[in-house]
This record gives structure tokens, C-alpha cells and sequence, in this order.
């Protein structure tokens, strides 16, 4: 890895669909220095072993592109045996406030992490999103 600002103030939610590794990709040829986290979503739709690769191979990508200026975490989330599932951003938005409450990330500022229009009836800029 190249060096790597001790504190990056941004946070990027990759996911290892193309959204986030778009943003990933556009931050860190802006030159920003990046704390990258992946939450791995275990339900019963069993996306977990596939975003897991996905990944590895953009972060393996990144790197090999000389866009290795970021440090990167993950945590898990396991819905068990319950069926409802909630929208990923919901957990996404736990995850970023755990991280963010740590005051050891108190200089992180700004947080990037993708939507879809379709993500909520209200669309990316409605209650349902702004809650």
C-alpha cells in the first residue's frame, strides 16, 4: 500500500457491486485517502461467499492500479433465521454510525456509500431515506 494518511476523514461503504467500486475508484484518483468498509450481509438470499469475492478482486484491482490509499475494514451481519430483510442501507447506516462513534474516527467527515433511485418508494432524497 502506498502511504496512507494515518486518518482519512472519508468513509466508503463497498458493497462489491460496480456503484461502489465506481466511488472507490473516483475518490482515490481524486488523490483521497479512503477507510474502506464491507459489511457482509448473511440472509437467507445467499449473497454473502459472492460479494465476499467481489470484493477481494476490487480491492486486488485497486491496488494493482497504484490506487492503494486506503485502509480497509469489514463486519458481518447475520439475520439468522429470520426471513425479512430489511433494505442493505438500513444495516449499512448501523455500521456507519458504530464506526463513526468510535473517537478513535472522530476526524472522518465524510461518508460515501451508493443508492438507487428504487432503493425506497420515496426515491434517494425521500423521508424514508432521509430516516
Amino acid at each position: 500500500m502506498a502511504a496512507l494518511s494515518p486518518n482519512p476523514d472519508t468513509l466508503l461503504l463497498l458493497s462489491g457491486g460496480i456503484d461502489s467500486a465506481y466511488c472507490m475508484w473516483k475518490a482515490l484518483s481524486e488523490g483521497r485517502s479512503l477507510h474502506v468498509h464491507h459489511v457482509r450481509l448473511a440472509n437467507h438470499e445467499g449473497r454473502v461467499k459472492h460479494e465476499a469475492q467481489a470484493v477481494q478482486r476490487i480491492l486486488e484491482w485497486m491496488c494493482g492500479q497504484g490506487l492503494d490509499s486506503f485502509r480497509y475494514t469489514e463486519s458481518a451481519f447475520d439475520y439468522g433465521t429470520l426471513r425479512y430483510i430489511t433494505k442493505d442501507h438500513c444495516i449499512w447506516g448501523l455500521m456507519i454510525g458504530i464506526i463513526l462513534a468510535n473517537p478513535r474516527n472522530r476526524h472522518m467527515t465524510k461518508v460515501i456509500r451508493t443508492d438507487h433511485a428504487d432503493s425506497l418508494p420515496s426515491g434517494p432524497s425521500g423521508a424514508g431515506m432521509q430516516r
